[in-house]
C-alpha cells in the first residue's frame, strides 16, 4: 500500500545483511511497483483467451507453424481432422501432422506452408488433395496456407 492509501502490485526482494563473521546484522528490502506490468500481463492473457475461443469456434482447421516448419498450434477442428492433439503435435514437422497426398497419383503433396513462405502470399493446394489422418483414415480437403509474421511491436493481421 502506498502512503496515500492506494494499493499496487509489488515485487519484494528481501536480502540478509551479514557481518564479517556471518552474523545477521540486518535486512535490506526493495519493493518495485509492477502494477503496469501486471495490468499488461492480465490484458495479454485475456486477449490470448479470446483468440483461443475464436480459433476453436470456427469450422475450419487451423494449424500454425514456426519458420522451421514445426507445428506450434492446432485448433479443435484440426485436431479432429489430423488425429493429433495440439499437445502431441507441437514441435513436430508439419508434414508429419498434416499428411497430405495427391488423390490421383497418391504421392505426397507439396508442403503448403513452405510454398506460402517462399512466395510470401496465400497459396491454395491443387484440387483432389487428400488428408491422411494419423490413424490412416483419408478425407478430401480444400487447403490454403498464408504466411504470417510478427514484427516487433505488431501482431499479424489476417
Amino acid at each position: 500500500m502506498r502512503k496515500d492509501g492506494s494499493r499496487f502490485f509489488g515485487n519484494d526482494v528481501l536480502t540478509t545483511i551479514r557481518d564479517e563473521k556471518g552474523h545477521v546484522g540486518g535486512f535490506s528490502e526493495i519493493i518495485r511497483d509492477v502494477t503496469g506490468r501486471k495490468a499488461l500481463e492480465e490484458a495479454l492473457f485475456a486477449e490470448k483467451e479470446r483468440a483461443q475461443v475464436t480459433l476453436n469456434s470456427i469450422g475450419d482447421a487451423v494449424l500454425s507453424t514456426d519458420l522451421s516448419g514445426k507445428v506450434t498450434y492446432l485448433n479443435l477442428v484440426a485436431e479432429r481432422m489430423t488425429g493429433w492433439s495440439c499437445a502431441e503435435a507441437v514441435g513436430r514437422p508439419l508434414a508429419e501432422v498434416f499428411n497430405i497426398i495427391d488423390g490421383e497419383t497418391r504421392e505426397t503433396a507439396q508442403n503448403p506452408m513452405e510454398l506460402a513462405v517462399q512466395l510470401s502470399k496465400t497459396v491454395t493446394l491443387p484440387s483432389k488433395c487428400i488428408l491422411v489422418r494419423r490413424d490412416g483414415f483419408e478425407s478430401p480437403i480444400a487447403d490454403s496456407a498464408a504466411p504470417s509474421t510478427i514484427e516487433e511491436g505488431r501482431l499479424p493481421v489476417q
